[in-house]
Order: C-alpha cells, then sequence, then structure tokens
C-alpha cells in the first residue's frame, strides 16, 4: 500500500527541518531579517502553527490512509471471506499460527476486524480515552500483517505513525528523559 499520491513530497517541502532544505529556509528567515515584520511573521509561523501543522498533516495523511482501506474492504468479496480464504491458503506452513489460519472462524475475524480496525482506528487514536487501547490494538494489527501477509514496509510506517496521536509532552516523557524542556505551543 503506498501513501496517497500527491500528499508526500508537497508536506515533507513544508515541515520544519533544522538541518534540511525546505521552503522557510528558502526564505532565510532566520538571518537578521531587514524588515522586523518578516521576523515577527516566522516567529509567529514557528512557534504557534508550524508545529501543529506538520502534526495535522500526518494524522489526515494516515487517516485517508486507513478510512480508504476500510472502505475498500467494504465489498461483498472481502465480506463474504472468500479473498481472506485465498490469501490465507498459502500460509498454511506458518510456524504456530498456520493451521489457525486455515480454519473459517479465522477468515471471519480477520476479514471483519481488519474491516473495522481501518475503519475505526483513526477515531480511536484520536479520542484521548481511547488511544493507548488504540495504540496496542495498531502494534498488534501491523505485527500480525506483518507476520502473516509479507506487506513490506507498511505495518512499522503505521506504528510508527501512531506518534503523531500523542501530545509532545507524552513522548519526550517517555522517550527523550534527558532532554530539556522544550516549549509547547499547542493551543
Amino acid at each position: 500500500i503506498a501513501l496517497p499520491g500527491g500528499l508526500h513530497p508537497f508536506h515533507s517541502a513544508l515541515q520544519p527541518g533544522q538541518f534540511s532544505l525546505n521552503l522557510f529556509s528558502l526564505f532565510n528567515f532566520t538571518s537578521k531579517a531587514r524588515h522586523p515584520l518578516r521576523t515577527l511573521l516566522y516567529l509567529f509561523i514557528q512557534v504557534f502553527y508550524l508545529p501543529q501543522l506538520v502534526q495535522l498533516i500526518f494524522i489526515v495523511q494516515i487517516g485517508i490512509v486507513y478510512t480508504y482501506g476500510g472502505i475498500a474492504k467494504l465489498n461483498p468479496d472481502w465480506l463474504s471471506t472468500e479473498s481472506v480464504a485465498i490469501i490465507l491458503r498459502s500460509k498454511a506452513d506458518l510456524w504456530m499460527v498456520g493451521s489457525f489460519l486455515q480454519e473459517n472462524w479465522a477468515h471471519w475475524i480477520i476479514a471483519i476486524g481488519g474491516a473495522c480496525f481501518d475503519l475505526f482506528i483513526t477515531p480511536l487514536l484520536l479520542w484521548k480515552r481511547t488511544r493507548k487501547f488504540a495504540f496496542g490494538l495498531s502494534v498488534f494489527f501491523h505485527l500480525f500483517n506483518s507476520a502473516v501477509f509479507q506487506v513490506g514496509i507498511f505495518p512499522f510506517m503505521g506504528i510508527g505513525m501512531c506518534i503523531f496521536f500523542f501530545p509532545p509532552d507524552t513522548i519526550r516523557r517517555l522517550f527523550f528523559k534527558n532532554r530539556l524542556p522544550v516549549a509547547d505551543a499547542s493551543f
């Protein structure tokens, strides 16, 4: 599964990169500006707008991928488990799970569970009360897909994109304990 066609080149050019070339570095806002309004514009964009914009772009992009995947699974072939059964026939020799994947009940769980996951994971990750549960569900879903279906890098990208659904303080507390605190730009 690829990212939606035209989104990736544009949003990566808008991301604030400390040592990378992006649209904001083309305007050279960080140098001593000749005009004070230019400096104020840069500070407003950098402090109040840009961090949330980048986070929102990633959330919307992964939400589009999941929603489209869920809608694509709402067809009669997928919901009748015929497609799942055909795909899983070649997985009978998988260690520990191969025999279970040949059972009819497993086809139903994978078909209905996959469609429900794709349709509901974005709202579950957005809601603070269900975010931890949804993250655990996402890790299980993506690791299962990686092990059984071997779909490349998408499962790991899906797990990694979950980071954007958590508040920055949570990520700093879990992964960057020794770093100095950064002023939060969220509203």
